[in-house]
């Protein structure tokens, strides 16, 4: 089956990316797709808010999705991008992605995933992918390879550290992707989301660590931190992202780890990265945002 492919940002699962670093970074962007092409490839419609729950893989083809790789653009050969045995299938071979054909606000996401054994990556670092949140913009616009959006990190041991990955327009102009979140900087400096002891911080590059990130982390394959909640290597994780207005929840096997406010953008695609790492996803929906979920920007913010 030959698989209509589409790409999106960067996400370095370490600290930074020339595509998920400082702002003037986001901006600097030299390696564009064709612009043109990709204009035609994209549905330029109002986003839609869920009333129901929608389905958005079908466990058979690629209906409503489109996949981008970094090499092939959206002519990707037929075994990177796959459906096996009911799942997403991504190889992870380069970058890329596979992202909705419609746009959405306001929308409760979940997906499942798990890693499989092959990887282009072979420094021995945690394998990695990300669920790319409010995809705007070209596809590749992120240096050939993603698209600016907000990354829910899925990399072993980082689960749901957030990651704002900035793109191009389809008139090449840089799209900035911003958020605040309410975190506290730990000894090793690092920032992690503690809404009890935090104060407001503006993403500025460095990546936020999900509330209870290891600071003892080796960042070695197949390891986990001692008190993470994703599932174990060969096991499936779920993970959950509620964005309401220009708010973001992320959780993990049913865990609240992450809040951010002030997000923009605020609405877009929702995209499965591809990035040098074999992974495995299903049960890939949107429902409507519930009241109690309905995340509102703290009133302790001084901005």
């Amino acid at each position: 089956m030959l698989v209509r492919v589409t790409v999106a940002a960067t996400a370095a699962f370490v600290f930074a990316s020339p595509w998920a670093g400082s702002l003037a970074a986001q901006e600097a962007n030299p390696k564009l797709p064709p612009i043109e092409r990709n204009k035609a490839a994209q549905d330029d419609s109002e986003p839609i808010e869920p009333t129901e729950r929608i389905v958005l893989f079908n466990g058979k083809d690629f209906t409503g999705l489109t996949a981008w790789h970094s090499e092939h653009g959206y002519d990707s050969p037929p075994e990177l991008y796959r459906v096996t045995d009911g799942t997403i299938h991504i190889r992870g071979e380069q970058d890329g992605y596979v992202r909705t054909n419609q746009r959405f606000k306001n929308y409760h996401v979940g997906v499942e995933y798990k890693w499989g054994e092959h990887r282009t990556n072979t420094s021995g670092l945690v394998r990695n992918s990300g669920l790319l949140l409010n995809g705007s913009g070209i596809d590749g616009g992120a240096g050939g390879k993603f698209m600016a959006s907000v990354e829910c990190q899925l990399a072993q041991g980082r689960e749901a550290d957030a990651i704002g990955v900035g793109g191009r327009d389809k008139n090449g102009d840089p799209i900035r992707t911003t958020f605040t979140g309410i975190m506290k900087v730990g000894d090793d400096r690092y920032p992690r989301w503690n809404p009890a002891e935090g104060e407001p911080l503006k993403y500025s590059g460095r990546q936020f660590w999900w509330s209870k990130h290891d600071p003892e982390f080796k960042n070695q394959i197949d390891t986990q931190g001692r008190f993470d909640v994703a599932s174990p290597y060969g096991e499936w994780t779920k993970v959950e992202a509620i964005c309401w207005q220009d708010t973001v929840t992320l959780k993990v096997n049913g865990h609240a780890v992450m809040q951010l406010y002030d997000v923009h953008p605020s609405s877009g695609y929702i995209l499965l990265q591809n990035e040098k790492y074999e992974v495995f996803f299903r049960n890939f929906e949107v429902k409507p945002v519930a009241e109690e979920d309905r995340f509102t920007k703290p009133t302790r913010s001084d901005e």
